[in-house]
């Protein structure tokens, strides 16, 4: 299955799109991730590996995906983790029916890339919100800490 990402600014939401690879059986399936999903799941995988520094290409200006694209596209209702190992299970849920993948090892870090790399030409950043999203968890352990005793 080919996974594809667009960033739409008229929607303020990341497209994500599954297509099953030629001949293979399958529908395609579109979901609109918010920003919120889809920084957690980046920040869920855990760092990229560190890789060559390369040329900083200036971002491109977000615009609206045309209709073709975002036809059939509904939005994702949750974005569930699992790690198991070195393999990551990922479920993105939608009228009750999920569509999941499997991911470990150079998959693993290009679907990384992937988070990365969209986050950033939508103008999203992931660094920024993995210290907010950690700082949520620690406020919500204390608040839960202290609602015990």
């Amino acid at each position: 299955m080919a996974i594809k990402a667009r960033y739409d600014a008229k929607e303020d939401r990341m497209l994500l799109i599954f297509e099953p690879k030629e001949g293979a059986e399958g529908e395609r399936r579109a979901f609109w991730v918010t920003r919120r999903q889809w920084l957690g799941l980046y920040t869920g995988l855990g760092p990229l590996k560190p890789e060559k520094p390369k040329q900083k290409q200036p971002p491109t200006k977000p615009q609206a995906l045309p209709e073709a694209l975002t036809k059939g596209a509904v939005p994702c209702e949750a974005v569930k983790l699992r790690r198991k190992e070195d393999t990551f299970q990922i479920a993105f849920e939608a009228d009750n029916k999920p569509t999941g993948l499997q991911v470990k090892g150079e998959a693993l870090e290009q679907f990384k890339q992937m988070l990365d790399q969209q986050a950033e030409r939508a103008g999203w950043d992931p660094q920024a919100a993995a210290v907010r999203i950690r700082a949520a968890a620690a406020a919500n352990a204390a608040v839960k800490k202290a609602s015990k005793g």
